[in-house]
């Protein structure tokens, strides 16, 4: 009984005043804040992430959608663009191996990677919802060891001054980790473990309720 109980706190984030629905934890990293705009050389871990800039992939059973979150931006990922998503991560690491391999630089938008959908984000202290947001990811170079995937957004109407991305930058380590999370076995088995602890959860309700009848 003590373990039924354990799931009720485990893995679930309730986002009080965005969504009326339960999100549960995919995945959590790091974002390069410092982007290309800092010219130093890569030194450390400690160096590289000292502000904690993080994000996170959430997965809602309610709706069957991904959301990738970013301070408070909620981002709508469907299975398929999880797919592309991973095609994307992929195409980079491949990039990232040979642009070092052979010791030069690519700043170039990696093929087919662009993923429209739809974002909540907040102004002014108030929570706004758009559509049409157009991901775009770009292979970017910082010397001929060290790149980067940025994802941008060009700005769309919504909101007090609508939304954009200038720019979310990953380092390779972040690229590689966040594959691993969302490689289709993985994240398939991911939500069946979500969808199967959903059920012990609901399945432990219909008995306290038939207890206390």
């Amino acid at each position: 009984m003590k373990k039924r109980f354990a799931f009720i706190f485990a893995l679930l984030f309730y986002i009080s005043g965005i969504f009326s629905e339960t999100v549960y934890l995919i995945h959590e990293g790091r974002l390069n804040d410092k982007g290309l705009e800092n010219n130093l050389a890569f030194l450390d871990l400690s160096d590289i992430y000292s502000s904690e800039v993080k994000f996170y992939i959430y997965y809602s059973n309610d709706s069957d959608i991904f959301y990738f979150k970013r301070s408070d931006d909620w981002i709508d990922l469907t299975h398929d663009d999880m797919s592309k998503l991973c095609r994307t991560l992929k195409k980079f690491l491949d990039w990232e191996k040979i642009a070092v391999e052979k010791e030069f630089e690519v700043n170039k938008e990696i093929p087919d990677s662009t993923i429209t959908t739809n974002v909540s984000f907040k102004q002014s202290d108030k929570q706004y919802y758009a559509k049409n947001l157009t991901l775009k990811f770009n292979f970017i170079s910082k010397n001929t060891k060290k790149h980067q995937l940025c994802i941008s957004a060009d700005k769309i109407e919504g909101g007090e001054y609508g939304y954009e991305i200038v720019g979310y930058y990953f380092d390779k380590y972040e690229i590689q980790q966040l594959y691993n999370a969302i490689i289709k076995d993985n994240l398939n088995k991911k939500v069946l473990e979500i969808k199967d602890k959903i059920n012990e959860k609901n399945k432990m309700n219909e008995e306290i309720d038939s207890l206390l009848n």
